[in-house]
């Protein structure tokens, strides 16, 4: 009797991790953006409305600018921008293994939040407080 209910105990529990709200069954959460598809353009013109919310995006991909940022440099590196669909760009953050994010020539779909920097940032003698949308990448598909 007992072999029966650890048997028991045992399939519910992996019935339990496959049919939980949000995973896949290899238990990685699998992200819904609750907008299908958005512009850097729509994002710039509302970001706030936007804030911490995961989207999709058509573009390019992510470039990095190569010049240096200043010694003493205050606040978000701005260098690296995602660029869209319509090739605008907007500050863009990667994890650091997400090379396939890289930009390039074919569009392709990607995933990320939209989050907002606010606070200093820029050189000594020019550091001035802003506020300004970038996207965190999170998957390209």
């Amino acid at each position: 009797m007992n072999q029966n209910k650890c048997f028991i105990l045992a399939v519910l529990s992996l019935l339990a991790i496959f049919l939980l709200p949000g995973c896949s069954p290899d238990g990685f959460a699998t992200p819904t953006p609750s907008e299908p598809w958005l512009t850097v353009t729509e994002i710039q013109q509302d970001y706030p409305a936007h804030a911490d919310e995961l989207v999709h995006m058509r573009g390019y991909g992510v470039t990095m600018m190569t010049a240096p940022l200043c010694p003493g440099y205050t606040g978000m590196d701005t260098r690296m921008v995602f660029i869209d669909e319509e090739e605008h760009s907007i500050v863009a953050v990667l994890p650091g293994d997400m090379w396939d994010a890289v930009r390039g020539d074919e569009l392709r779909e990607f995933q990320g939040y939209v989050r907002v920097f606010n606070g200093d940032i820029g050189c000594p003698g020019d550091v001035h407080t802003e506020a300004f949308p970038y996207f965190e990448v999170v998957m390209v598909e």
